[in-house]
């Protein structure tokens, strides 16, 4: 599977980098923080993989970054929505999918909003509405902006340690390595600063395609709170938690999110409504994901109308992450209560572990 490179030139004549594999229905990759489409290649090849068996997969690198023009001086939002209007053209794209993840999550926001005839899915991954606080970038501090251009060595491993902590010493120096060839230092700089302004909160009710947002619980870069904003401020939207303090996911990890979008993309168990009833919308399989593990035997042959209302409660309650401890105190019920309940429903789901019953709740909609 190889990609091929192409480039488009944007209104105020940037030139953009984009890289188009597989074949099928298309899924635009927008990407976060930095990139570089001929050298993520490597390591996105494999892991791209699922994804590409089923779609043809446009990637492409922000102006600044990566093969695009470098020479520019406009980050903005409205700068970063003009190039991808650029894209779509050029594509000749009238109707498609989007993945998003980090800082490209306000893009796909934005667009969405703007033409929601031309969106079929979105999948957005370790993302947020709002761009203060993001990766320690705040408006009212420009001191990581000013870290950046005084050493982009020493604030790339610091922003290594950010995005990927307890990595081993041979993938940080990659990732390191990785930001610095991606952009120079005043690019990043201007990056960061930008994205510290976006705020697209009030367009979250405006997107009106089947989403799928996915977050790591203890991620340091964006907090797990503003995969939680955009999930709950865009219409019906599905909020996949995952365990694990990564903000880019690990080798085989991030196989399995671009399996999990594939599912979500193709619509794996999307249930068409009737007058007749209301069925609840079967979820793609989670699959293992950065610790999120799911046995899709068991759980597919599981019903949920099995579950008493009591220990639906006691379910969501898990799948939020929540303690026997913190539901007890909840739902105003004994440790001895929740703990019968939480065995009840591990039972009846044909779940082994709470990790699975959290699946299990995604995927029949209690969450």
């Amino acid at each position: 599977m190889e990609q091929t490179i192409r480039f488009c030139t944007t209104p105020d004549g940037a030139r953009l980098a984009y890289a188009v594999v597989g074949s099928g229905p298309p899924v635009v990759v927008i990407p976060g923080w930095v990139s570089h489409v001929e050298l993520n290649w490597a390591t996105l090849r494999e892991a791209i993989g699922p994804l590409a068996q089923r779609f043809r997969v446009i990637r492409y690198d922000k102006r600044g970054t990566g093969l695009s023009d470098r020479s520019i001086v406009d980050f903005s939002l409205a700068a970063r929505l003009a190039d991808f209007d650029c894209l779509v053209a050029d594509l000749g794209l009238t109707r498609f999918s989007i993945f998003a993840s980090s800082a490209g999550g306000p893009i796909a926001v934005s667009y969405a909003a703007e033409h929601p005839h031309q969106i079929d899915r979105i999948v957005l991954y370790g993302t947020f509405a709002r761009g203060d606080g993001v990766a320690g970038a705040r408006r009212t501090s420009g001191a990581l902006a000013s870290l950046v251009r005084a050493e982009w060595g020493l604030a790339a491993a610091a922003l290594t340690e950010l995005f990927i902590p307890g990595a081993t010493t041979e993938e940080r120096e990659a990732y390191a390595r990785m930001q610095r060839l991606s952009a120079d230092a005043e690019a990043a700089a201007q990056l960061l600063e930008a994205t510290a302004d976006f705020d697209v909160r009030e367009l979250l009710p405006q997107v009106t395609a089947p989403t799928l947002v996915v977050h790591a619980r203890g991620d340091h870069a964006v907090p797990f709170e503003f995969g939680r904003e955009v999930a709950a401020g865009i219409p019906e939207a599905h909020f996949l938690p995952i365990e694990g303090d990564r903000h880019a996911l690990a080798p085989g990890a991030d196989r399995e999110l671009y399996r999990v979008a594939r599912d979500f993309f193709v619509g794996t168990g999307e249930v068409a409504a009737s007058p007749e009833s209301d069925p609840t919308p079967e979820m793609p399989r989670a699959g293992r994901l950065g610790g999120v593990e799911e046995s899709a035997t068991a759980i597919s042959a599981a019903h949920p109308d099995t579950l008493s209302e009591r220990e639906i409660e006691v379910l969501r309650l898990l799948a939020q992450g929540r303690t026997n401890q913190q539901i007890a105190a909840d739902l105003i019920i004994s440790l001895h209560t929740v703990a019968h309940h939480v065995g009840n429903i591990l039972a009846k789901t044909g779940a082994t572990n709470r990790t699975e019953a959290a699946a299990y709740a995604y995927r029949h909609g209690f969450l």
